[in-house]
């Protein structure tokens, strides 16, 4: 049992994402599905759910990654080490272009 006030490492939060993304684009195609059965719109409703679904899914995805990109590593077991605030951070690849946020 975890202990309260005590969040998972960041890659347990973080495994789930894909499943959220492909859950809201089955979620907005069945809806879209029962639209066209009850309006007889086919194609439409299919297709205007799928895509809210995926552009729904997909804003889900970039805030939480967003998210957790931006709050500081547990150093949990299996992940890389925390990068050092004073320089590893700011050399490496896209996570420079963060730096500034971060300053």
């Amino acid at each position: 049992m975890p202990r309260e006030g005590r969040q998972p490492p960041k890659w347990v939060r973080l495994s789930s994402l894909g499943m959220e993304l492909a859950a809201s684009v089955a979620g907005g195609s069945l809806l879209g599905w029962w639209i066209d059965g009850r309006l007889r719109s086919e194609p439409w409703g299919l297709v205007i759910g799928a895509t809210l679904g995926f552009v729904g899914g997909m804003y889900n995805l970039l805030r939480v990654s967003i998210r957790a990109f931006h709050e500081p590593d547990d150093g949990g077991e299996g992940g890389p080490a925390p990068a050092q605030e004073s320089g590893q951070a700011r050399r490496c690849g896209w996570s420079a272009s963060w730096a500034w946020r971060r300053a």
